[in-house]
């Protein structure tokens, strides 16, 4: 991808009416690890997964997954200063809204504030687009999910995936029962499918996950490792006997 001198800036257009630094901005998003989320018929599912880059990194230290308020979370795929950037600004908008309202802020009202903060850094040539592609998943009257990207495009969906392998996770998504099947079923999908994508010659990854159900009275939390754990063998195994029977 070159700019030919179009890209300079986020307020200069190509001669094809393209806009250069917002490419590269995606382009940031789709090179990180994948990061999904599916909506069941009880709650909601974020999961992704993430390379510590060293063994003497602590696992399971390096966080994309962060709450917003007690009901509502996050995950980015991209760079990760941008991400907690981006999981900050939503942090203080529900905060201004729960102080000025006495009430938490609606999820969708949370997914037009970040698309509009989104949308400032692609007006000025002083600023640089947020280079992550963003889910945020909650649970109000029912559960959502909204997903953002660095051209401050976002949509609700039933299930999404963002990062490199997002088009073949999509794909995996599209295919399950999501009306039908409840939040632990729904973890071990993602684990299912995240380890699906994965290369045999590929470095050693985490998969983090986390979710807000019903169960767990709409409050947003972490998957417990024992659970996350549980489903990534159950994934492996499933994986190894589908190369068996092929």
């Amino acid at each position: 991808m070159s700019g030919s001198g179009y890209d300079y800036s986020t307020s200069i257009y190509s001669n094809d009416g393209r806009v250069f630094q917002i490419e590269y901005a995606q382009k940031a998003a789709d090179l990180s690890g994948t990061a999904l989320g599916i909506r069941a018929k009880d709650g909601v599912v974020l999961a992704c997964e993430s390379f510590p880059g060293s063994s003497l990194i602590i696992p399971h230290t390096q966080q994309r997954i962060l709450p917003v308020t007690y009901n509502i979370g996050m995950v980015s795929s991209g760079l990760l200063a941008d991400g907690r950037y981006l999981t900050k600004q939503a942090q203080e908008a529900a905060q201004s809204y729960k102080k000025n309202y006495h009430e938490n802020i609606p999820l969708s009202q949370l997914a037009d504030h970040l698309q509009l903060q989104m949308q400032q850094y692609t007006f000025y040539g002083s600023l640089r687009p947020i280079g992550v592609a963003t889910i945020i998943a909650g649970f109000d009257e029912k559960p959502q999910i909204f997903s953002l990207d660095p051209s401050a495009t976002c949509y609700g969906y039933k299930g999404i995936a963002v990062g490199r392998e997002k088009t073949q996770a999509r794909t995996a998504i599209e295919a399950l029962p999501l009306d039908e099947i409840t939040c632990r079923q729904a973890v071990k999908e993602a684990a299912k499918i995240i380890h699906s994508l994965r290369h045999e010659e590929e470095k050693a990854f985490e998969i983090e996950m986390g979710w807000v159900t019903e169960e767990n009275k709409r409050v947003f939390e972490k998957v417990p490792l024992e659970i996350v754990q549980q489903a990534e063998d159950e994934a492996k195994a499933y994986l190894q006997e589908q190369e068996e029977q092929d």
